[in-house]
């Protein structure tokens, strides 16, 4: 299936999952690859790279996104699958588990989704743990894994950046229907001589 995601201002919009998202800037945005699996992320963001707190190495840290129909199963049904996963991931020693919470995410438009945050570091690469986050979001007929991976040394920085990136989330039509509606009500406001009021797209 051919990718449709596509940046549309300072926002990754993508009208076959239904969702956008802003990436941060200055961050690289990587579409899917030709003949990519549906558990291959859709879209990667990757930042810029940064020097270790010790010694000369340079990592960049990345957020990637899955997306994938919840199909005959509901939401709760694909998480608690996934939790499992997790768990049993930590039973063999692939990760580490942190931290596991379910949150409401309060977007910029005011939209509140359930999220399940995962805190957790994958063992045993390249010689150190690497701390990722991951949030688990579902809306309509959707479930979407958005995940941060970074180095310890600067991945508190970076979950601040992430908590940005997901407050950002939001459904494209929604989207779409509230900034025809912002750019309505300034283009009213404008022609009967009051400020205009700036709305950032």
């Amino acid at each position: 299936k051919e990718d449709s995601g596509t940046m549309i201002s300072d926002r990754y919009v993508n009208t076959d999952y239904d969702f956008s998202i802003i990436p941060p800037k200055g961050w690289t945005v990587f579409y899917a690859e030709p003949g990519s699996g549906p558990n291959d992320p859709i879209v990667t963001f990757l930042g810029p790279k940064k020097k270790l707190l010790e010694g000369i190495d340079e990592v960049s840290p990345y957020i990637y996104i899955n997306a994938n129909e919840l199909g005959d199963n509901t939401y709760q049904e694909n998480l608690d699958s996934r939790i499992t996963q997790y768990h049993n991931m930590e039973k063999t020693g692939g990760i580490k588990i942190q931290s596991e919470s379910t949150v409401n995410i309060i977007t910029e438009h005011g939209k509140t989704y359930a999220a399940y945050i995962l805190l957790a570091s994958q063992q045993n690469v390249g010689g150190w743990p690497v701390p990722f986050a991951q949030a688990i979001i579902s809306h309509s007929n959707f479930i979407y894994g958005i995940t941060l991976a970074s180095h310890e040394h600067h991945f508190d920085d970076d979950m601040v950046i992430f908590d940005n990136v997901l407050n950002s989330f939001d459904v494209v039509l929604e989207t779409a229907a509230t900034e025809t509606a912002a750019t309505e009500t300034a283009a009213t406001e404008t022609a009967g001589g009051g400020c205009l009021i700036a709305t950032a797209t």
